[in-house]
């Protein structure tokens, strides 16, 4: 190899080496400022799960755990983006995490205020958490950007009939394959053929009280590999009324 070759390789390999050691100088002080600025609440969640900051959390389940956890609003949305700086976020419970019935919906929309989009997580769980349509609506944006998610858990929300349409329809290009929306308040369901999740094999909407008109939508939606039994409490009622029509 010529002489030449051989420095301009080694300056080019040198180059590399300063870019990425700046771009790591630069997420060390970002993370520093960050950690200057938070309260003692965000802190103690950090050292509890230091993979945040390193950005190399794989898990994240905090179940209960914020009930008792004073954050800001400002402090949910730095949560959320810290959970969008983890790219290997495979899996996430905050089941009964984010707030009551009082604050569900404007302390979730300040969670997805700071994560919109995701290319790694798989299944999420955020049951019981207070929310509504309110709430709802700020996933939204979350569910239409994520590529990998294959399970989600809202039971326990009041999201109502809106809610549970406006979620049908922003997941209908994913690969999700798992939807829980056990208790939530549905009553009826509005969803064109063509809105329904392509993926979906198990649809959960036990203890809601469908009417039979959304009772057939429901079964329409069916994919023919989709599992029934899962279908359960009053959905599964409604399709032997819904048979007799």
């Amino acid at each position: 190899m010529d002489p030449s070759d051989v420095e301009r390789m080694r300056l080019k390999k040198q180059q590399q080496n300063a870019q990425r050691n700046e771009k790591e100088t630069a997420e060390e002080e970002s993370t520093v400022e960050d950690d200057v600025n938070i309260s003692e609440e965000l802190r103690r969640v950090r050292m509890l799960w230091p993979e945040l900051t390193k950005r190399t959390l794989s898990t994240f389940r905090a179940r209960g755990l914020f009930r008792s956890t004073d954050l800001s609003n400002e402090e949910w949305e730095q949560l959320g983006r810290d959970l969008a700086n983890c790219n290997q976020l495979e899996s996430l419970n905050l089941e009964d995490a984010v707030g009551g019935a009082d604050v569900g919906d404007y302390k979730t929309s300040f969670l997805f205020r700071g994560w919109t989009k995701s290319n790694s997580i798989k299944d999420m769980d955020l049951g019981c958490n207070g929310f509504g349509l309110e709430g709802v609506q700020s996933i939204v944006p979350f569910l239409q950007n994520t590529s990998s998610l294959k399970y989600l858990d809202v039971s326990g929300n009041n999201i109502q009939s809106d809610g549970f349409n406006a979620i049908f329809r922003a997941l209908r290009d994913s690969p999700i394959e798992s939807l829980n929306c056990d208790d939530c308040g549905i009553e009826s369901i509005e969803i064109n053929s063509d809105c329904i999740p392509r993926n979906l094999k198990r649809l959960v909407l036990g203890e809601n009280s469908i009417n039979a008109a959304g009772c057939h939508v429901y079964f329409r939606s069916m994919q023919p590999d989709m599992d029934l039994s899962k279908a359960t409490g009053s959905a599964l009622q409604k399709r032997e009324h819904c048979c007799r029509k």
